[in-house]
């Protein structure tokens, strides 16, 4: 053992933090509006306001973004005419990250105590300041303190480059003014020299006898984008749980309320609740020794209004605000009735969990640290109700499904004309209820129409099993092989039986392994995959069997679709697949040669797939890319005068939402805020697959139980 060394000391060094730490507390954590307004909301609640406005004029905001679009469009295609010639084009910085003229402004005012020189000084100027240890928990008027780790003043920056706090106490007969630019904050080395521009306003500067007005200018492009029906929304949903007799906000002039939710049903079954109504449960923490009280419901949304994918799932609040984003806790997605998930809108209100020295919330409010001792137990409770609740919806609506398909006439008279056997028409009754609960217009709907003659004429047959079981039992079962069988399965006139199903369903299991096992960088690999899913679209969705009956006797409108973008047997002769900017992960991966049509002129739809490798990481530019396509095909098809086509987009490839990369996590936040009206849809192929597997089990479900019934019979 060494013998002790005496230290003599040389310097103190400084420990110092980097203007930067800007950027990841607020331009990269906070950079959706919503998530940007309601920190700066939760501000005036903490400071006892009544009342918080914001205001903001969505429709200058609409267009000034258009019109940097259509420049910066412009300046891409000058920067390729350069490079076409020869020569260096100049760098174009990406339009997500441009800022809109300063006519553009958002402003959020509050009438709470306000703030004096030395509490802007001391309190709103300090990033990381624990108000809770040295104020308390509560305000001055007595509200629980919503804010916790003093970064949300941050949040700011996610939207906006120039951020003005004007603030006045009561009392005084003037306010102070400061002024962050961030793009002069970043100039610094260190923080410590930041130097933040302070003025007195004499007046009151707009805000009566006391309050605060934050405005927000030279925004972001990408960040403001939200629609004004998503503002509220999110804003309305983040406070859901506060009185708005005690605390209110508006928007431009009107008062935001939470989403009105038509409710269907409620889990757990009360009969002495309403459906509104949550329920009281405890649960033992074993490694703390304590109890814990908490408040829920799993409650869905009429069969018919799906939510949007950031809405669905289990949403938890703390002292009256939003502390966890919905979400659906791991749920088990071969479990009975996982497509009722699409309907969950679960609300859970456990003030504990902000009740601890230790913080359990994320910054974001997006998540929990649910594996932790205190909430692991409450997670698993939850994750278990889910799958109950949504076991018990699934039978709810099928009971309601099968009583309007018994009285719907249409049904009725197809499957009398269908000369049927007593067993099969049990199964086709059965076949078309599970049918109307995929339609949101059920029996009523032509889509449901549509199918179900298809479908009640198929009952019965079936072939084609042998073949795919054969490539299945391989122990290295090969993409091309089975894209040659499924593709042949496709293309049977014997669609959906019995028999295909149990095919499919070899099939794509089948097609998991391979995905987890395959380099899809080898170009063979990649391009079996693409013919696969062009070539049997159920892949992607089992409503797409009507594109296998597509017609395409109009040949030339598809090839001058094609053309226009560049696509399929359009794609330019001196495109390079194989360059690193498309082959390696994050980087270009804008492959048009992976791009595809699906049209059906009869049903005046088209879709557009575009298909990342699997080992390719799906990031913003991908969808934008996509939206692109649309917005092309729509154009087009004006010019045409068939502007009754209706347009879709489908982003098939990896999708690792959670990651940091920025790219990841602007997708992230525009599928978060997808509307139901919305024309695309991103998938990861794998969770695409695992859908695809599951709407077609649950057909054999149906087949098993007509069965089952007729052997009780």
């Amino acid at each position: 053992m060494p013998s002790p060394q005496e230290h003599h000391e040389v310097e103190a060094l400084p420990f110092r933090v980097d203007p930067h730490m800007l950027e990841d507390l607020g331009l990269n954590l906070y950079s959706s509006l919503p998530r940007v307004l309601v920190e700066f909301i939760a501000n005036a609640y903490d400071a006892d306001a009544s009342h918080a406005s914001i205001s903001m004029d969505f429709q200058l905001i609409r267009q000034l973004r258009a019109e940097m679009r259509q420049h910066w469009r412009q300046l891409q295609d000058a920067a390729k005419a350069t490079a076409a010639a020869g020569e260096t084009p100049p760098d174009l910085a990406p339009l997500e990250e441009g800022l809109l003229p300063e006519a553009a402004v958002i402003a959020i005012q509050d009438n709470g105590h306000g703030m004096s020189l030395d509490q802007l000084r001391n309190r709103f100027l300090v990033a990381g300041r624990r108000r809770r240890l040295e104020e308390g928990n509560r305000s001055p008027g007595g509200r629980v303190l919503m804010g916790r780790k003093g970064v949300g003043k941050l949040a700011g920056f996610g939207v906006a480059r120039s951020i003005e706090v004007v603030s006045k106490v009561k009392g005084d007969d003037y306010a102070h003014s400061i002024h962050l630019d961030f793009d002069r904050i970043m100039e610094l080395p260190d923080s410590r020299e930041v130097k933040v521009p302070t003025f007195r306003v004499d007046g009151d500067a707009g805000l009566g006898d006391h309050g605060t007005r934050v405005t927000f200018s030279r925004l972001v492009h990408e960040s403001v984008k939200s629609q004004e029906e998503t503002v509220r929304r999110s804003v309305g949903d983040h406070f859901f749980l506060i009185d708005p007799q005690d605390f209110n906000t508006c928007l431009n002039g009107t008062a935001v309320a939470p989403t009105a939710r038509g409710l269907a049903y409620a889990w757990p079954e009360a009969g002495d609740l309403s459906i509104c109504d949550l329920v009281t449960h405890s649960i033992d923490i074993p490694e703390t020794q304590q109890r814990v009280e908490f408040q829920y419901r799993l409650r869905f949304v009429e069969d018919r209004a799906a939510l949007r994918g950031s809405e669905r799932g289990v949403r938890v609040y703390a002292h009256k605000r939003l502390a966890a984003a919905p979400s659906l806790l791991h749920a088990d997605t071969n479990m009975h009735g996982f497509r009722m998930t699409d309907y969950l809108d679960g609300v859970v209100y456990a003030d504990f969990i902000d009740e601890h020295k230790q913080d359990y919330i994320a910054t974001d409010r997006q998540g929990l640290r649910w594996e932790t001792p205190l909430l692991q137990p409450m997670h698993d409770f939850l994750g278990a109700e889910i799958k109950e609740a949504c076991k018990n919806y699934q039978r709810v609506r099928d009971a309601r499904r099968a009583k309007e398909v018994d009285e719907d006439a249409y049904t009725a008279e197809l499957i009398a004309s269908a000369q049927l056997s007593s067993r099969e028409k049990r199964l086709a009754r059965a076949v078309c209820s599970r049918l109307a609960s995929f339609h949101r217009e059920g029996v009523t709907s032509e889509a449901y129409r549509e199918h179900a003659q298809l479908l009640v004429g198929a009952i019965g047959k079936g072939e084609i099993f042998t073949a795919i079981s054969g490539i299945a039992e391989r122990d290295n079962p090969r993409l091309h092989d089975l894209t040659v069988e499924v593709t042949k399965l496709t293309h049977a006139e014997i669609d959906q039986t019995l028999g295909v199903v149990r095919s499919r369903l070899v099939a794509i299991k089948t097609l998991q392994r391979i995905i987890r096992a395959v380099n899809f960088r080898h170009a063979n690999n990649e391009d079996d995959l693409h013919l696969l899913l062009k070539e049997n679209p159920w892949l992607i969705d089992p409503t797409y069997f009507e594109f296998l009956t597509s017609n395409l006797a109009n040949k030339t409108f598809f090839d001058r679709l094609e053309a226009k973008l560049k696509i399929g047997a359009a794609v330019p002769s001196d495109y390079d697949k194989t360059c690193d900017d498309e082959a390696l992960d994050m980087r270009e991966n804008r492959r048009p040669d992976l791009v595809f049509l699906l049209v059906n002129s009869s049903l005046k739809r088209v879709v557009i797939v575009e298909l990342k490798a699997p080992n390719t990481r799906l990031l913003h530019k991908h969808l934008v890319q996509l939206e692109d396509y649309m917005d092309d095909t729509r154009r087009f098809l004006k010019s045409l005068d068939r502007t009754d086509v209706v347009v879709e987009g489908c982003l098939i490839g990896s999708l690792e939402l959670g990651a940091q990369a920025l790219e990841v996590r602007r997708l992230e936040r525009q599928i978060g805020e997808r509307g139901s009206d919305a024309k695309w849809v991103v998938f990861d192929l794998l969770e695409l697959l695992e859908r695809t597997c599951n709407a077609h089990q649950e057909i054999l479900e149906i087949h098993e139980k007509v069965e089952s019934e007729e052997t009780v019979t």
